[in-house]
């Protein structure tokens, strides 16, 4: 992906109006009118993301959902993403955005960070992926050395 992709979203009806910019080399989220810069990640930075729905229910019915996008860097810093629908309002936008910021992060940074993961495994090269340690040899999760079946000090 080598164009810049912006999306422009409002987490719900009394906020203000953000931007999130995918670039081929870093994401940043900024205030729509005033760019005031909020967060910047550069793409070797990205750790992390988790995506999920939240079901706001009532009583008898669900009354509304909160979609959810988590993006963390390697020095634990979050840029966390929340567009909400109640009653049905603005649902088929707001879900059309979470479908797209959720491709835009797929396309743009984790298709190449997996690759290089893959290449590095394949070719007997160390890693690391939030504290566990790959190598030729097995996988080291805290302190502790794991090959197949067996887990040592």
């Amino acid at each position: 992906m080598e164009e810049v992709k912006n999306i422009f979203f409002k987490s719900n009806l009394f906020s203000s109006d953000k931007k999130l910019v995918f670039h081929p080399e870093y994401l940043e989220l900024t205030n729509k009118k005033s760019n005031i810069f909020k967060s910047k990640f550069e793409k070797e930075s990205i750790a992390n993301f988790r995506y999920g729905i939240k079901w706001l229910n009532g009583y008898a019915f669900t009354f509304g959902r909160i979609y959810c996008i988590d993006i963390e860097n390697d020095k634990n810093e979050i840029i966390k993403i929340r567009l909400k629908s109640f009653y049905g309002f603005n649902l088929k936008s707001l879900s059309d955005k979470y479908v797209k910021i959720i491709d835009f992060l797929q396309d743009y940074y984790f298709d190449d960070i997996s690759r290089k993961y893959l290449y590095n495994f394949t070719n007997d090269i160390s890693f690391i992926i939030n504290n566990i340690e790959f190598n030729k040899n097995g996988i080291i999760l805290k302190k502790k050395h794991c090959s197949l079946g067996r887990c040592r000090n």
